[in-house]
């Protein structure tokens, strides 16, 4: 899917991980099913929890917010 290849290019600097790291957070078959494109939510979090063990409660879009900025957080809550 090139669209996939496209939004992983475009995401991995936002997210400061590679492209491949991107692909593998993508639910490839959910966004076939829809024909839109879908980041597995667990996966996504497995990344943003990795670094904050001590997550204080925090949610999902707070640490993006908190990590990446407001700009990466619209992206994500796109491909959600």
């Amino acid at each position: 899917m090139p669209e996939l290849m496209k939004i992983c290019q475009k995401l991995a600097p936002m997210l400061k991980i590679t492209p491949k790291e991107v692909w593998d957070l993508m639910d490839i078959e959910l966004s076939i099913q829809l024909d839109k494109p879908q980041i597995d939510v667990l996966r996504l979090d497995e990344i943003l929890y990795r670094d904050e063990p001590d997550d204080n409660g925090k949610s999902s879009a707070e640490l993006v917010l908190e990590k990446y900025g407001q700009e990466t957080l619209d992206y994500i809550q796109t491909l959600i």
